[in-house]
């Protein structure tokens, strides 16, 4: 895919990553999904279908009352089905929307899933670009001076979600979105995505253990 390619283009970016059971990364090949033209809480029609991992599946859709473009993440059942993790999930998605910061993708609105109508989902500022992890794949070693660039901006992003005291857990180049320059002159941006989602993850998985000793994420 060509880099501005809206396919490759989102917040999470789930392009491609492992799953959250540790399995190997698989890449995403889009296709048909049933639930592209959904329309949730009258408010967002689903599009395109732009990938999916561990924790849910990413959608490019419109909002019907402004007409402009956002992306639409829906969260598996099971990350928000026991009770824990969907308080979890109200209280971090709350903590994500407050922060706005040029290098973190803006959360406009969620939805909790307690509604049998609907499921789980987050809405989020549409990102067109390529995820550090799929960057990396795809040309290798950068320059010290384009890492620095990059990392200055993922610290910026995380930087000032610390200070409100939230923890993203789960940093990695496959959270990580690296937009290109929109005018001349300009230079690339990183924008660090799916903040406290981790947290969503981790208690979900605790609920379902029910022997000793088990580890809860990915060893690696």
């Amino acid at each position: 895919m060509r880099e501005n390619d809206p396919r490759n283009a989102a917040t999470q970016i789930d392009l491609p990553r492992s799953t959250d059971e540790g399995a190997s990364a698989r890449r995403y090949v889009p296709g048909p999904d049933p639930r592209v033209g959904l329309v949730l809480d009258s408010k967002y029609k689903l599009l395109e279908s732009l990938g999916q991992g561990g924790m849910g599946s990413i959608f490019r859709a419109q909002r019907l009352h402004i007409g402009d473009e956002v992306a639409v993440k829906l969260l598996h059942h099971d990350l928000v089905r026991e009770k824990q993790a969907l308080e979890r999930f109200r209280r971090e998605a709350r903590a994500a929307a407050m922060i706005r910061h040029p290098n973190v993708v803006s959360i406009h609105d969620f939805n909790d899933g307690t509604s049998e109508a609907t499921e789980p989902y987050i809405v989020m500022e549409l990102v067109k670009g390529i995820s550090l992890g799929d960057l990396l794949r795809r040309e290798g070693r950068m320059t010290p001076q384009r890492a620095v660039r990059l990392m200055y901006d993922i610290c910026a992003g995380v930087g000032v979600a610390h200070r409100q005291g939230l923890l993203h857990r789960d940093l990695k180049p496959d959270n990580v979105i690296v937009v290109p320059p929109s005018h001349e002159g300009d230079e690339e941006t990183a924008k660090v995505v799916d903040f406290g989602l981790a947290k969503v993850r981790d208690v979900a998985a605790s609920t379902a253990i029910t022997h000793q000793g088990a580890v809860i994420g990915t060893m690696y």
